[in-house]
């Protein structure tokens, strides 16, 4: 899992401990030019049928972009469906505007949570002369290090204050963990894109 650039992870219950991988995946070159390649990826997880992926990678500009559509369907029982995105190599954590960005480990204020981050911009991860920048403008809650453990302590969620792991980021794509006053189910079309570049 380490190796995969993009992977993605479904899971059943508020605790990260049962999880679901791609299967039937079918893979397909649509081009590979001087400039430019797309490649198709379908597969098949619990909550569809049939989810599409497309790559397109800009050559020269070394840009790819990540573009998903699937259909989900209804599911009342807890869940959520996260993205992967790393080496598994451990580095640093920028996120935010390129002059304004925050530095995970030391632009956090004591005592605030360390489990997620949130932005509407990049997020960058360091690795010594690489830095591997992601882009992903609706998907904006972002995981750090691992996936969060929902269940509660004595009824209350314990937030993590601190992490080393800065290895992998995963997106968080859905979920129906917590008590609101809307429907408990997330059914219907889903569609985002990511872009992904090394610096």
């Amino acid at each position: 899992a380490d190796n995969h650039l993009f992977e993605f992870i479904y899971s059943k219950g508020i605790s990260p401990q049962k999880f679901f991988y791609p299967t039937n995946v079918k893979v397909e070159t649509i081009a590979d030019t001087h400039d430019k390649k797309y490649v198709q990826v379908h597969f098949e997880l619990p909550f569809s049928k049939r989810l599409s992926v497309y790559y397109s990678l800009w050559k020269e500009d070394g840009i790819i972009r990540m573009s998903s559509t699937f259909s989900k369907l209804v599911e009342k029982d807890k869940e959520s469906l996260h993205l992967a995105v790393g080496t598994g190599k451990n580095g640093t954590l920028t996120y935010g505007k390129d002059g304004t960005a925050l530095d995970f480990q030391t632009s956090r204020l004591p005592g605030s949570n360390a489990d997620f981050i949130c932005t509407s911009n990049m997020f960058k991860m360091n690795y010594g002369q690489h830095t591997a920048c992601i882009y992903s403008p609706q998907l904006n809650l972002v995981e750090v290090g691992n996936i969060v453990n929902e269940e509660q302590v004595n009824g209350a969620k314990v937030w993590k204050e601190k992490t080393t792991d800065l290895s992998k980021m995963y997106l968080y794509l859905f979920n129906n963990y917590w008590h609101t006053n809307y429907k408990a189910y997330q059914e219907g079309f889903f569609s985002y894109n990511i872009d992904f570049w090394m610096e």
